[in-house]
């Protein structure tokens, strides 16, 4: 316990500590400080792989080299496996041979085959038509006579590259100096070690089991290549399990410290660098960036090890047994992998390209195979290599090979690491020049609050062209209220942001009680200012933990009197209590909440133009009192009312709802994909689609698909012929001299001729199916964009039909379709038919043997499938548990501000540490299960090929099968295992494609109940009266909350008519109703008499226009955004647009602009100033000319200036239409026909403006919160 204890300290970084690369040195500071305040560098591409372990300690370097030895042993499984398979093959050879001797008897002594060192086969030669096995007395075999293999070598016509014939004695052979063992002797040498290896240890073992050396036959020593199979799974089990479970364990304890050490670094940064790096962005770092480090310092990083060890120990075993024909297959690697890279990197849109490629590339590969083929039987035939040791050698070299290509991938997770830490490292390197951890800087005992700004400029590191403050000169006494007021974009809040050393000035200088804010402590600064903003941030917790961010230490008594201080009147009325011995700063955007400040500062430009109390400013009639009176209406003075609540907004506006799923790794979002997809159809009851629904889709690309299946069918054929090929390699070494190079040379051609249909059978599978699915998914994605646009409100209100989750239906679920009739169908159906050729072959030419292996496969298949449900139920858990430790960094970096000037980064630290304990202590405990069920896949194979041959040894001793039958039934279940397991990780895939095929086939047949695209109902012209009569509504999504209970009024053309009232009333309820985005629960709204349910929808909509509190702009020019409010099918004229712009007052400031309405606007219209978008939105709804207006807050989000501008254009568009305002000041209504007060979802009041004022009932009450004095 004490060590785990230990463990845990260690791990457990304190706020103070220094982490990682983080020293604050002086000459690290100056340069850190150097780089914050330069502009942006770029950052560095990767960094080496060495730094990726950079928060490795002792214990993980200990893990790393035990996993990294463990990989290695790993890796030189194959080829050891290879060793063993190429001598037992000569032993089956051996059998295949046609001899005197019955194929049971004897077929070596301990003195012939243990301990000969000759070459077993160095008596293939060019000219004898059959191997001399003559019998010796003790049955033993004869070598031919040195004589003859002279005078075969002196008429052969074909000798290897370097020699001439007549002038080299064969004898020469075994002396060709070479930097390698003689090929023939290192493979008979290995022979023995093996067999001596085996009676070793069965003597040590079991001596009563250990065969009479006289007496060893064929069952004996294939026994013995068993027992090594056997040797080689357990070998490779151990190492396995040691090798995931080091790195995985190391992996995870470096991510526990990185994780903090990023967390702590990021919260570290100063205001000025979040402006240029969005907390998403910042969240995805922390989240996507970790992951993929995650994944190049873990598992992966251990099996490119093991994969070069594989490839390294291949060659070496190859070049041992023979360096000619190593050297030959290596020859064409390069080109293999070359082409195979670049096949990669292809666009999987260049369909031609990349289905011509993959031909080259199976040519290659198969072209290869040819060659080794012939080459090794021309060195068999030259009695310089056994056809074991040919076995032996494309066996090693070739799984090299392919676990070289198994190691780009590894190698692309450990690049693609390498530059996710590099954005990672620099993060966590980087000191702030304002240092919130920083502990220099002075701590007076006691404030007094006098703040002076001192010939201040300023502009903001993102915009250093636009200068927000000019010169300014700002004095603030201790315990005085000071407003500042002016225009939006003055620069009033910044005077705060400086005031919090959110930013330091360009120039001049900020001072408290005379002391340069530079000079100060920033915690202890930050922690004597407290600030309520515009928009009050709480954080995920309890009311008592909320109050407390505003003080460490608070005690629950000071929380409860806060608490009661804030709630004890109106929270304007109660501010001068708040205020009370304090030196405060207002900003204010409402100028009846400044009225009573000791000293108010009216900005403009970035400049100070007027400073006084308000009856000073007044009198001055300056820019204050312009502000004032802009606000005021038959001598009083306006405000606001409370506006709408947030929840009915949403539900009656709905403009801009976006998904609430926290951010999560890419690589675990993929893995959650399945079950979020379960979920939906499982929460939207929607019918598994048919495989006949899903391939209708697919009907106009029949001949597309008929050809690309087909290409599937001969491309999945492919590999059982390859195994009937392997087997006829086998078979054609049983022959000799002319025989054996005709057969050779037969054989290679048919490799080439395989390689050439695999080739074209690929290209058609790729060229019909990558098209016809690709059609496919571009078709699903308009149908179902089409129906969706197609659909009523209250179906976007439902959160299952959120935007997020609408874009990801649209973007991530309509290609997965593709895999149920294109890409993951078409290895599914090329699998169905290797795995039935395969099976055909197997079951042909020895179905006792396919039988077994056959019945073994499902213990290797379930070894994969535990594999991958293991890492997926883990990923699943592991995001589950990351999940709270994800929601506080999301909080946070969205609250950044917040934080910093609460200086609550201690507090966030350490719940996000709290967090971060039970995903580490699970990860730990799931690396050793992982381990376990790692090694049990891996090993299970070894154990697989040592039953399978020995019990096909048996047969063969039997006379049952033939070797060479061996040979096809286990090389045919083997690929047929291959194809298998392909499909077996394309199960989950297809699930999720079916269940995605299903969503999006429901999506596009779903019917709006509200349905714009009906043709049917009235199309007249209307001239815009407008009753509600007895209207009682809710929200679908809130069916026990009634809005309006009973609302009747009537409206005549042209009238307009003003809805105030409380929050949740119902005002803007009623401009939906009239869009009709819901219809009543009952009642009646109807236009010009009719019911409003019997017009065309499109047609009524189309009489309509709205103008919202945030409009809605999107990015494109302003021209485009103006048209917007037109039909499809309408050409409007530039005169057309401009009409629009003048009578919404937007047309001269357009024509200021360099490209004036061809400006684009931005994303969401963020180029344009609030006053701006509104006006531009009102020159959209003008170009519509409509009948009816509406006016749902539309000047509330604006400072007065903007308001002011913006009200005017309001009052030329509304004259002579029927039009309904839902009003938040009520300065905008006071001249409207009728002024309804809306309470409990019912007509209170209506009239006019002073004939409301006059009844002294609840509007006047409304006017009267409003009011200023003067």
């Amino acid at each position: 316990m004490s060590g785990k204890k230990e463990e845990k300290e260690s791990l457990i970084p304190t706020f103070d500590k220094d982490y990682g690369a983080v020293k604050r040195t002086k000459e690290g500071n100056e340069r850190k400080t150097e780089r914050a305040g330069s502009s942006e560098e770029a950052s560095p591409q990767t960094v080496p792989v060495f730094r990726l372990f950079r928060y490795a300690d002792k214990i993980d370097f200990l893990l790393l080299t035990i996993g990294t030895l463990a990989a290695v042993v790993h890796g030189a499984g194959f080829p050891a496996l290879g060793l063993v398979f190429g001598q037992m093959t000569n032993e089956f050879l051996k059998q295949a041979m046609p001899t005197s001797n019955s194929t049971t008897a004897p077929v070596a002594n301990a003195t012939t085959s243990m301990w000969n060192t000759a070459p077993p086969f160095s008596n293939w030669n060019a000219s004898t038509t059959m191997l001399s096995m003559e019998g010796t007395a003790n049955g033993t075999l004869g070598p031919t006579t040195s004589s003859t293999l002279v005078s075969d070598y002196e008429t052969t016509s074909s000798v290897p590259r370097g020699f001439t014939t007549g002038t080299v004695p064969p004898s020469a052979f075994s002396n060709v100096s070479s930097p390698f063992p003689q090929p023939a002797s290192a493979d008979s040498s290995i022979n023995d070690l093996l067999l001596s290896t085996y009676y070793s240890t069965l003597r040590t073992l079991a001596p009563d089991l250990a065969p009479n050396f006289d007496s060893i036959d064929f069952g004996t020593i294939m026994a013995s290549f068993s027992l090594f199979y056997v040797y080689i799974a357990l070998a490779v089990f151990i190492a396995s399990i040691l090798q995931v479970t080091c790195y995985s364990l190391a992996c995870e304890r470096q991510m526990y410290k990185m994780r903090h050490t990023f967390f702590y670094q990021v919260i570290r940064q100063e205001v000025g660098w979040f402006d240029r790096h969005q907390s998403g962005e910042l969240s995805m770092k922390l989240n996507d960036d970790l992951e993929r480090v995650k994944e190049g310092i873990g598992d992966k990083f251990s099996l490119c090890i093991e994969s070069l060890a594989s490839f390294l120990s291949g060659v070496v075993v190859g070049m041992i047994v023979s360096w000619r024909l190593s050297l030959a297959v290596l020859a064409l690697s390069p080109l293999t992998a070359g082409t195979s890279a670049f096949v990669g990197k292809i666009s999987t849109k260049k369909y031609k390209f990349m289905a011509a490629s993959f031909f080259i590339v199976l040519f290659i590969m198969y072209g290869s195979y040819a060659l080794t083929f012939w080459y090794g039987a021309r060195l068999v035939r030259f009695g310089m290599l056994s056809p074991g040791g040919v076995f032996t050698v494309f066996f090693s070299v070739m799984i090299g090979s392919f676990q070289l290509g198994n190691a780009l991938p590894h190698i692309t997770y450990i690049g693609t690491a390498q530059g996710a830490a590099a954005k990672i490292f620099e993060i966590m390197d980087n000191i702030p020049r304002i240092d919130p951890y920083s502990s220099l800087g002075a701590r007076p005992t006691s404030i007094r609050g006098k703040i002076q700004f001192n010939h201040v400029n300023f502009e903001y590191p993102t915009r250093p062209d636009v200068q927000i403050l000019k010169d300014m000169q700002l004095q603030i006494n201790p315990g005085q209220t000071v407003a500042l007021v002016g225009s939006s974009g003055c620069g009033k809040s910044t005077v705060v942001n400086l005031l919090l050393r959110f930013y330091d000035p360009t120039s001049g200088a900020i001072t408290l009680d005379g002391m340069d804010l530079r000079t100060l402590n920033l915690a202890w600064l930050r922690s004597n200012i407290g600030v309520v903003s515009q928009e009050p941030v709480l954080f995920d917790g309890s009311i008592a933990e909320n109050i407390r961010h505003g003080k460490e230490d608070a005690t629950f008594e000071e929380i409860v009197a806060a608490a009661r201080m804030a709630n004890a009147h109106d929270f304007i009325m109660s501010l001068p209590m708040a205020q009370k011995g304090r030196t405060t700063l207002v900003i204010a955007h409402r100028l009846s909440t400044i009225q009573n400040a000791d000293v108010i500062f009216a900005f403009e430009a970035g400049q100070i133009k007027e400073c006084g109390s308000h009856s000073e400013l007044m009198s001055k009639e300056g820019l204050y009192y312009s502000l004032v009176t802009t606000q005021t209406f038959t001598g009083e003075n306006g405000a606001t009312t409370d506006g709408e609540t947030d929840q009915e907004k949403k539900q009656a506006e709905r403009p801009k709802k976006t998904s609430t799923q926290k951010t999560q790794p890419r690589r675990v979002v993929r893995d959650k994909a399945l079950a979020r997809l379960q979920e939906e159809a499982e929460k939207e009851k929607v019918r598994q689609a048919s495989l006949w629904e899903i391939f209708r889709y697919t009907f106009p690309e029949y001949n597309l698909i008929f050809m690309g299946m087909v290409g599937c069918v001969l491309s999945g054929l492919t590999m059982p012929i390859y195994a009937f090929l392997y087997s006829e390699v086998f078979n054609t070494f049983t022959t000799t001299g002319e025989e054996l190079k005709r057969r050779s040379e037969f054989w290679s051609l048919m490799f080439i001729a395989l390689a050439a249909f695999g080739g074209l059978s690929g290209y058609i599978r790729t060229i019909g199916i990558a098209l016809a699915g690709d059609r496919m998914t571009t078709r699903m994605r308009l149908l179902s964009f089409k129906n969706i646009l197609r659909q009523e409100v209250s179906w976007f209100d439902d959160e299952a039909h959120s935007t997020g989750k609408i874009s990801t239906r649209l973007a991530t679920d309509a290609p997965m379709v593709k895999a149920v009739a294109s890409h993951r169908m078409a290895v599914v159906v090329a699998a169905a038919s290797t795995i039935a050729g395969s099976m055909v072959i197997a079951f042909v030419f020895g179905w006792k043997l396919a039988l077994a292996i056959t019945a073994a496969s499902p213990v290797l298949i379930a070894a994969g499938a535990i594999q991958v449900r293991f890492s997926k139920g883990g990923q699943r858990k592991d995001a589950k548990l990351m999940s709270d430790a994800g929601h506080v960094t999301t909080e946070s970096l969205q609250n950044i501000r917040t934080v910093h000037a609460l200086g609550r980064q201690r507090a966030f630290f350490s719940t996000y540490v709290t967090h971060l304990q039970a995903p580490y202590q699970w990860s730990k405990k799931q690396s050793y299960i992982y381990g376990l069920i790692y090694a049990f896949s891996q090993g299970v194979i070894f154990f697989i090929y040592a039953g399978a041959f020995r019990y096909g040894a048996e047969l063969v001793d039997r006379g049952e099968m033939t070797p060479t039958n061996v040979y096809r039934v286990f090389f045919a279940i083997t690929f047929s295992a291959v194809s298998i397991g392909q499909t077996n990780s394309y199960i989950s895939e297809y699930t999720k494609s079916r269940i995605s095929a299903s969503l999006m086939i429901h999506l596009i047949n779903l019917k709006p109940k509200i349905d714009i695209y009906h043709r049917g109902g009235v199309q007249k012209a209307i001239a815009g009266s407008i009753q509600f009569k007895e209207v009682y509504f809710c929200y679908p999504q809130r069916p026990d909350a009634m809005v309006l209970s009973g609302l009747s009024f009537s409206l005549k053309p042209g009238q307009t008519l003003a809805l105030v009232g409380p929050s949740g009333c119902g005002k803007s309820t009623v401009v939906a109703l009239l869009q009709r985005f819901y219809d009543v629960t009952s009642g009646e709204i109807a236009i010009d008499g009719l019911d409003l349910r019997t017009y065309n929808l499109a047609f009524i909509r189309r009489q309509m226009s709205v103008v919202s509190q945030e409009p809605v702009l999107f990015d494109c020019s302003i021209a485009k955004n103006i048209i917007y409010g037109l039909e499809e099918d309408a050409d409007p004229t530039q005169e057309m647009i401009e009409h629009a712009a003048k009578q919404a007052n937007i047309h001269d400031f357009i024509r200021t602009l360099p490209d004036g309405y061809e400006t684009r606007v931005g994303e969401k219209g963020i180029q344009m100033s609030g006053g701006q978008k509104q006006r531009i939105a009102i020159a959209r709804a003008l170009i519509r000319n409509p009948k009816i207006l509406l006016l749902d807050e539309a000047t509330s989000a604006l400072d007065t200036e903007s308001e002011q501008i913006v009200q005017s254009a309001l009052d030329v568009a509304r004259a002579g239409r029927t039009c309904i305002i839902v009003a938040h000041r009520l300065s905008t209504i006071q001249n409207a026909d009728l002024i309804a007060v809306i309470d409990q979802g019912r007509i209170a009041e209506l009239g006019t403006h002073d004939e409301l004022r006059a009844r002294k009932g609840f509007y006047y009450k409304l006017t009267k919160r409003q009011q200023i004095h003067s």
